[in-house]
C-alpha cells in the first residue's frame, strides 16, 4: 500500500489489471454455477453477443473504452459517493454500488448477466473504496482499468476459447 501512496495511479491500474483478473475468475465460476441453477428460460441474453456483431474497431471502442469509463461513474463513483456523504457504512455502500452495476447489466442482458455482475460489481466496489484513501482520480482509474482489462480479455481471449460464452 505504500507504493499506492507515492504513484496512486500507476498503482491503481496495476492493481485494477489484477483486480480484473480475479472478476474474471469469479464471474466464470458463477456462469457456470447459474447455468445449472437457473432455468434455461431465465438466463436472458448476453450482451456480448450482439457486441460481437459490430464491427471490430466499434465493439473495442464501445466495450473497452466507453463501457468501464461510462459505467464507473454510474456504477460506483456516483452510488458510492453520495452514499458516503449520507454516512452509510463502506460495507452498505459496496452492496448499494453493486445493485446498481449489476441492476444495469440485467436490464442489457438478463438475470444471469445481472446476476453475475452484482457480485463482480461488489469486488469494482470494494477496489473502488479501497483506493478512494489515496485519491478519487486513483479510485475511479483502477475501477476502470479493472473493467476494461476483464472486458478485453472476456471478448478478445475467452470468446475465442469459449465461443458459446459469447
Amino acid at each position: 500500500m505504500e507504493s499506492l501512496s507515492k504513484r496512486p495511479i500507476l498503482g491503481a491500474i496495476t492493481l485494477g489489471a489484477f483486480t480484473a483478473i480475479a472478476t474474471l475468475a469469479l464471474g466464470l465460476f458463477l456462469q457456470y454455477f447459474l447455468h445449472r441453477l437457473l432455468p434455461e428460460r431465465l438466463w436472458g441474453t448476453l450482451a456480448a453477443r450482439e457486441d460481437l456483431n459490430q464491427p471490430a474497431v466499434l465493439v473495442f471502442f464501445t466495450a473497452v473504452i466507453f463501457a468501464p469509463l461510462f459505467e464507473t461513474i454510474l456504477g460506483q463513483v456516483i452510488p458510492i459517493e453520495i452514499a458516503r456523504r449520507f454516512g452509510i457504512n463502506r460495507w452498505v455502500c459496496v452492496l448499494i454500488s453493486a445493485a446498481v452495476f449489476g441492476g444495469g447489466h440485467y436490464l442489457n442482458g438478463g438475470l444471469l448477466h445481472g446476476l453475475v455482475t452484482f457480485f463482480t460489481g461488489i469486488m469494482l466496489a470494494a477496489l473502488y473504496l479501497m483506493l478512494r484513501r489515496n485519491s478519487p482520480a486513483s479510485s475511479y482509474v483502477g475501477v476502470v482499468t479493472a473493467h476494461a482489462v476483464h472486458n478485453a480479455i472476456l471478448l478478445y481471449v475467452l470468446a475465442a476459447i469459449f465461443p458459446s460464452m459469447a
